[in-house]
This record gives structure tokens, sequence and C-alpha cells, in this order.
């Protein structure tokens, strides 16, 4: 099917753009305004806002009626007259000192005489500390003079001092000493001097602009309005001129002029300033201006660049009156505007973007260029030629369901589009003609076209929903070559990209990555490659590819080293589906995808992301829908029109103006069970320390990047543990179980619009190893064990020995005791064989003792019995009186016995005499008298009468009786 085109000639068209080109010339720079509100209700004391100032640290600091606040981006802290020591609630006075201390208090301007100033009331809050001190307790004996004499202050750009008195005197304060600039010995009041040269100084005198000299001598004189005010501050002008302020207009003073109001702009033309009762500058040259119930912006040329009462939707909520109305602009070049409600935040930039069919519907599928300023872009409502200069589009083909996809422009100068319903167009230039091909198999079933390729040789390729396909110049058909849409290969898969190098055609799918021969007969699936749904193939090098997926994030694949990185949105992307991967010439790459745009940092995997930004008309990209212009610019397609953009022009703003900052330290201590504060500590040493005791810390940071800091982005790496910057999902680190070393911790930050911070914190991290797991611990716990052991054996030893000494003692001593045993033994056997002897002799004796006696009985019996026969009876009665004699002989005989064997085991007692030896003898002798008669012995008996012994008379019979 050929169609030709219905509007007149492509190439006449595209020659009339290039006239609109050429006639619009260059265009003036665009402008983007975001705006927010902020007030109570994001934790302000109150509404009604007296001034704004950022500190050296960052933080913003708000002067209100109701007490100080500050505020860091997360949190408002609020400081009062009642608890923090504020001379007053309602405070209009603030600066940053030179010291850090934050110059707080309340300045009710009047006339005093033609010169404004005095009734000045000013203290000076310690931040870290949260206490305020008064006039006398900061500056002692320092202030060469009172603080009633006081008339003005003013704090310049280098938070330097100039102060004026009521006395006509002018001092400059640089944080340690006072230096008297002008003393006019009490002409008038002095608010305060600025230097004019020629040491000389600008001051305001009665109703005059005064340059005067040390001793207050007038060498140059300006006459000042006095109706409706007079002015009350002058300042410098960053072009060199000096601003006159007062409540309802403004001067300006030149060197050689006389006061005018023309501001000096940087191309040497002037601005009227008589519209304007404010104006402040700020660091990009541009000029914020004040009048009633409004506010609006020039630039350094003196173009306006916006007028709030008509960029805003409802100005009105945002009144202007004096004396409140004011501007302040941060470090980041966002502007607090001072406002009868609270603070209206500004963000005015310069628009990167240049949208295209946005707003219009218009979902991009595909770009080609046709022109030095025009492509052809693909839409789901058509064709169209539009012009990059103009943004007008012309719609191509009406009538033609012509839904493009992928598209590519052939060596033969045909545009071949794939389009949804099973069809591919090709548009022949020379003839301004459309034609349309089937996409079918050999078996006439239809597929999506996704991504035409044509190869080195000529050869045109068709990506499907259903495999490959490949043009037949013959037959004029898209042809499904079998092998190649076998099963195990491209068949029934969706081909999505083609990338050819000199190894062959690298195809993606939505199985993985395949590898087609340059010939294209030889088809294999990339080895070690997880099967990912492929929409893009990016060779950065011979061995590096990078793949863009559909669920799996950002692929770099490292052929060489048989490497897999994968990158998604745990490690920073906004989105896991991906649609491309451009390279720029700095190294980074641009990745449109689902959810916002992002700028891939492939040295250090930072990822930028550009989302809700004014300039893109969405954050939803399409597949198919980039393209890189030969100047290097970028289309990017959208569900919502089309992007342009210039790398380079993002790149001249890599860092911002913001800092990153450390807002809180607290380290969890053993002994409270508590996070404690230790903010002061780590200012002071410079280093964070974790111990065997506290090993637990949380760092809190905040980024001075205001407008929407809930989107701030926070990284960070412990250098020395991490190799790869980590994403916080929060401002804050958290430490604990660190191994045992000397680290960095470092941490970056990435404002809301995709910069980053302009410096990096990199903190001094040691995690200090306890006393017993240090080298020289070990040393001195193995020399005190050796000198323990040492010890121990000694004492051992001694302990040996005196054990030895003890045992041998004791040995002697148990020897001693058998010894001693041994001779009782011995002792008792003596005694024992003695007792036997004894008892032997006793029996012995006992034998040969009684023998006689019974001999004796034997006799007297016989001759009892012979007597008894004889009938000698007279003769018995002797016989009787001698057994008796002889029996009671035999008695002392055995009672003498019994006593003798006691004496021999020594248990006999003699007692105590005296007796009488001659009648123990006479009884003894008569006792053994029968008995030696019997025997015909006879016993004689020889003692002197009167002789007494010791022992009992008992006692001695027994022992006459055993002699």
């Amino acid at each position: 099917m050929e169609t030709k085109m219905r509007q007149g000639s492509l190439r006449n068209w595209l020659v009339l753009w290039v006239f609109l080109f050429l006639s619009i010339g260059g265009k003036s720079q665009e402008y983007t305004l975001q705006h927010r509100f902020f007030s109570i209700e994001d934790g302000l004391s109150s509404r009604f806002v007296r001034k704004v100032i950022q500190d050296q640290r960052g933080f913003i600091w708000i002067a209100t009626s109701e007490g100080l606040n500050r505020y860091d981006g997360e949190k408002v802290l609020q400081y009062t007259k009642g608890q923090h020591g504020l001379p007053a609630n309602d405070i209009n006075l603030l600066f940053e000192g030179p010291d850090g201390l934050i110059w707080v208090g309340s300045w009710e301007v009047k006339d005093h005489d033609g010169v404004m100033g005095g009734n000045l009331k000013a203290s000076f809050f310690d931040p870290i500390t949260e206490k305020t001190l008064t006039f006398q307790e900061y500056f002692g004996d320092k202030a060469p003079f009172e603080e009633e004499d006081l008339f003005g202050l003013y704090m310049d750009g280098n938070r330097q001092a100039w102060l004026g008195t009521y006395s006509g005197k002018a001092y400059l304060y640089d944080g340690s000493r006072f230096e008297l600039l002008v003393d006019n010995k009490g002409a008038h009041p002095i608010s305060y001097a600025l230097p004019a040269g020629e040491h000389t100084f600008w001051l305001l005198g009665p109703h005059a602009l005064l340059r005067v000299d040390s001793a207050g001598k007038i060498w140059e004189q300006d006459a000042l309005p006095g109706h409706p005010s007079l002015p009350f501050r002058i300042s410098f002008l960053e072009n060199g001129g000096l601003l006159i302020q007062s409540y309802w207009y403004l001067k300006v003073k030149y060197p050689g002029q006389e006061l005018n109001q023309q501001y000096r702009l940087l191309n040497g033309e002037t601005m009227d300033l008589s519209p304007y009762w404010k104006i402040q500058e700020d660091s990009r040259g541009w000029l914020w201006c004040f009048r009633k119930n409004n506010l609006e912006v020039f630039d350094g040329a003196g173009q306006r660049i916006a007028d709030l009462s008509k960029d805003l939707k409802d100005p009105e909520q945002y009144a202007f009156e004096v004396p409140f109305g004011d501007i302040f602009v941060d470090a980041d070049e966002l502007a607090w505007g001072i406002f009868q409600k609270g603070l209206l935040l500004i963000d005015l930039r310069e628009n990167i973007f240049r949208a295209y069919l946005n707003e219009q519907g218009f979902s991009l599928r595909s770009m080609i260029p046709l022109g030095q300023d025009e492509v052809l872009a693909n839409t789901y409502k058509g064709m169209y030629a539009l012009g990059l200069s103009s943004g007008k589009a012309e719609h191509l083909f009406q009538g033609l369901s012509l839904q493009g996809m992928g598209s590519i422009r052939a060596p033969d100068g045909n545009l071949w589009i794939a389009l949804h319903g099973n069809r591919a167009a090709r548009i022949n230039l020379e003839d301004n003609s459309l034609e349309l091909f089937p996409i079918k198999n050999q078996d006439g079933i239809g597929f999506d076209s996704y991504c035409p390729f044509v190869d080195k040789s000529g050869k045109l390729w068709m990506g499907t929903a259903g495999g490959i396909a490949v043009f037949d110049t013959a037959s004029r058909q898209f042809v499904f070559d079998e092998y190649l849409n076998q099963h195990q290969y491209l068949g029934g898969k969706a081909v999505n990209w083609f990338c050819e190098n000199e190894e062959g055609i690298w195809i993606g799918s939505n199985d993985g990555l395949f590898l087609l021969s340059s010939e294209g007969t030889q088809i294999q699936k990339a080895d070690g490659l997880p099967s990912f749904y492929i929409f893009h193939i990016y060779q950065e090098s011979s061995g590096r590819f990078w793949l863009s997926t559909r669920g799996g994030g950002l692929i770099r694949w490292d052929r060489a080293e048989k490497e897999i990185q994968q990158y998604n949105t745990k490690d920073g992307l906004s989105s896991n589906i991906i649609y491309a991967a451009y390279p720029d010439e700095n190294g980074f790459l641009w990745l449109p995808s689902q959810n916002g745009l992002m700028r891939f940092d492939t040295a250090n995997q930072i990822v930028r992301i550009f989302k809700d930004i004014p300039g893109l008309p969405s954050n939803e990209f399409n597949n198919y829908a980039h393209l890189q212009l030969e100047d290097g610019d970028l289309l990017f397609g959208t569900i919502n029109g089309m992007v342009r953009f210039s790398p380079g022009d993002i790149l001249t703003r890599q860092r911002e103006n913001t800092k990153l900052n450390i807002l809180e330290v607290t380290q969890f201590s053993p002994g409270s069970g508590k996070m404690e504060d230790i903010t002061g500590q780590i200012r002071r040493k410079g280093l964070l320390e974790l111990t065997s005791r506290r090993r637990f810390i949380v760092l809190r940071f905040f980024l001075n990047d205001y407008f929407r800091p809930e989107e701030n982005r926070y990284f960070y790496k412990i250098e020395g543990l991490d190799s790869d910057w980590q994403i916080l999902t929060e401002p804050q680190v958290s430490i604990a179980q660190l191994p045992y070393g000397q680290y960095t911790l470092k941490v970056r930050a990435m404002g809301q619009d995709g910069y980053m911070a302009g410096n990096e914190l990199a903190i001094p991290l040691h995690s200090i190893r306890p006393l017993y797991l240090r080298w020289w611990f070990f040393l001195v716990v193995a020399a005190a064990i050796t000198g323990i052991v040492a010890l121990l054996f000694r004492w051992r030893l001694w302990q040996l020995k005196r054990s030895k000494l003890l045992l041998e003692a004791e040995v002697a001593r148990r020897t001693q005791q058998l010894e001693q045993k041994r001779r009782t033994i011995a002792a008792q056997k003596a005694h024992l064989e003695e007792m036997n002897a004894a008892k032997d002799k006793l029996f012995s004796i006992v034998g040969h003792e009684l023998r006689g006696p019974l001999m004796y009985f034997s006799n007297i019996a016989n001759r009892i019995s012979y007597a008894v026969q004889k009938k000698e009876y007279d003769a018995l009665e002797g016989l009787g009186e001698k057994a008796k004699n002889i029996a009671g002989s035999t008695n002392d005989m055995l009672n003498n016995l019994l006593n003798w064997s006691l004496l021999q085991g020594g248990r006999l007692s003699f007692g105590q005499g005296p007796a009488d030896l001659q009648a123990v003898l006479e009884q003894v002798t008569e006792t053994y008298q029968e008995v030696a008669a019997l025997k015909k012995l006879s016993i004689e008996m020889e003692t002197e009468p009167g002789i007494r012994v010791q022992p009992r008379a008992d006692g001695l019979a027994i022992l006459l009786q055993n002699l």
C-alpha cells in the first residue's frame, strides 16, 4: 500500500521550518518558578515574620513576633524570652556575628533631628548552649561605649559589625576589637559608617547622605527627601554603588554622581528603581524588586524574568506590606519572601528542559531526524513533523491510523517505522510516499512490529512481538527465518533492540541477550547472563555493555571479567523499568524510565533524578522514544509530549551552593542506658570514636536545600570498609559493631533538583580496640603470664621444698612414733613374756607349793583313815587341828602367790607404813612352820625388836612371803 502526503511536500515543509528557525534567531532564556508556603503549620512560632538570615552552618534563622526560630529542613526549633533569655519575643534585629553567635534584639528606628536610628536593644544568642548573653556579658570591658549609647547597627557579608552611637562615633567590630572610624564630637548621632575610600566614610547625617573623614569633617553631601520618611539604612551594591533605603523609596549613589534611582546593569545600561521601595541582589546578578503587593525579578541585563502578580495562581493571598515586606536569598538561591501570613519560598531557576507537544495528550513512541532542526515524531495520535526551534508540529498522513513504535533511517534515505497492528511503514522522502507492509509469519500469524534495524550489509531486520523477521527485497515481504525463530532462540519472543559490532548483531529480547552472526545464519544466547527483559543495549567498549531492562533496572555486563552488576531502586534508581541508556561526553548515562529521568554516574554510581521539574512534560517516559541529535542534545518522549535538553547545560552547574552539615551526633551510654548528645565533642575533636562500651553512634545531618527538603537524597560510605556508596532513606547514619580499625565516614547529599551539595562530609572514624585486644596488651599479658608462671614455678618449687621438709619432718615424727610404738610393743612383749614367765613360774610355784600341803593333807587323810580304823578317836582331834592349820597356811600361801603375781605386774601397792618388822616376820614364819615341819625343815628368825619400816604391814608381809 502506498500513500502520498496530503498536506504538501514534506521537503517543502522542511524548508519552511528552516526559514522559520532562521527568522526567529536566538531565543531568550526561559525560567521556571515554583513556590511553597511556610508558616505556623510548618512549625513557626508566629505567622508574623520580621527577618530571615542564614548562618555559616546553613541553618535558617527566622525572627518572628513570638520568638526566634531555627529551621534545618526537617524541624523548627523555637527560642523565647522566657525559656532562653531573649531580650524580647518580638524581634526585628537579626544577624550572625563574627564568632557565630546570633545577634538578636529590637530596633525601633525613629527620627532624631533628621537622623534615623536609636532605641536599639541587642543581645547575643549562642546556638550551641542555647543561652543568651546581655550586652555587658558579651562585650565586657571591650566595648568603648555603653549599651544605652548604641544608635545603629549593620552587619556586612563578612560578618563584621558596623556600629554607631548617640554621641556621634562610628566603630568597626571584627570579633576581637573595636576600631574607631569616625568621631564628630557629638555633632549628631551616627547609625553606622561604611568606608568610602581615601580615609573617608559614608553615613546618614541630618537629612543628608554624608561622606566624612575620621574627625567628622564633611567632604561630600547629598540631600535626602524627608517625605514620606527618611532613609534608615545604607549598604553597598554589587555594582559598586551605595544603596540608600527608606521605608518608601530607594536612592542609589555612584562615585562622582548625585543621588538617583537608576540601577547600573551588567551590560552598562540602567534600570529605573522609582517604582520599587526595596531591592535585593543575589549571587546570580539577579535583582529582586518589591513594590506594593508585588515582587518582580530581573536578570543581570534588566530583563524581567518573574512577576509574582502574574506567575502565581493567586497572588492576592501573598500581600506584601510595609514595614514587614522583605526578601532574603539563601546560599542555594532560594528566595524567602516575608509577607503578611508567613514566608513564601520562591524557587526561580533557568529552565534546562524544553518541552514539546505537552499538555496536548501526545504520547511519544519514537523520533527520527528529518533535518538539522526537525524530527519526525511518532505518537499514538499519528505522525508529526516537529520543528525543534519553533515547537510547531504538522500532522502527516492524516486519515491513516499510524501509531508508530521504533523507527530508523535506512542508507537509501527511506524511513522505516514499526507500527501497531502487525504492520511496518516505509516513507520515501524522494516522492513523499508512504508504503505499508504486513508483519506475518509463514503460517499467516501476524505480530506487532517493535523495532526496525539495518545492519552493515544493508539487510533490514524487524523485531516483533513474536520473533525476528528479515525483509526480502525480492518478494518485498518480511520473512520469519525458521532457524532463527526456533523456540530455543527467538521464536515466540519479543525482540526489542539491535546493536551491531565486529562479533555480530546483539539482540535484546524479553528472554535475555542473543548474538546473531553477521551473516544472519547462526545465533546463540549470551553465556552467563540471566534472562533479563532487555529494552535497550549500549556498548561502552568491546567488553562492556549496559543493558536497560524491564523490571531489572540497569545492568552492567563486563564480558572480559565475566562480571554482572545490577543497579535498581535499592541503589538509588527511581524505577526498575528503564527504556534506554545514552552516554554523554562527561561519563554519565542518561536513563529515561517509567518514573523520571535519571543521570547515572558510571564512576561512582551516584544517580541524579529529575522528577516533577518544570520543563519535564511527564515523569513517565516511553520505550523507543529516545534520540540523540548530532549536536549532542537528547530527545526523550513521554506519555505527555517530548523533552529536549543538552547534557552539557546541566553539567555547567554540577554542584549546589548548599552545604551538608552535621546536625546532631548521639552515642549510647551504658552508664545511663540512653543516647547522649556528643555533638560538641565531635566538633572539638573532629572525629568519631567507638569503644568497647560505647559502640553505637547515630549521626544526623542536614542539607540546606530548603525548597523540598523531603526530596533531598543522602549517600554514605565508610572508607576502609565499603567499596560503594550506600543510599540512605533518611538524613542519618547509624553505626554499630564496626570492626576495629581507623576509617573515614563520608557523606554526600543531593538536593531536590538533583544537584550535588557543594561539600562532602569526611569524618575520621576510630573503632578502638579494647585493651585486651591490642598487640601491646598481648605482650603485657604474655609477660605477665610468663612472670606469673615463673612466680608460680618458684612458689611451687618453694612449696615442694617446704613440703619435702615437712614430709621429712613428718617421716621423722612418724618414724619416731613407730619406734616408740615398736619399743612399746617390745616392752609390752617383754612384759607379756615376763608375765608369761611369771605365770609359768606362778604355776610352777603353785604346783610346787601346793604339792606339800596336798601331800600333808593326803598324809593326814591316811592318818585319819587309820585312826578311824583303829578307833583312835583321840588322835583324830589332833589331826583335824593340824589340817586346819595346814589349810590356813595354804590360804596364806595362795594369797601370797596372788600378791606376788600383782607385784610382778606392777599392780601391787605397799601403801604407807610404818610397820613393825619383827611382828611381820613372826607372822610370816608362823605361816610356813607347818609346811616346813612337813618337809622336816626348821625356820629360824633373827631380828632386833623395835625396827619399823616404811611399807605397810600387809605389803611387807607379801614382800617377805615372796622372797
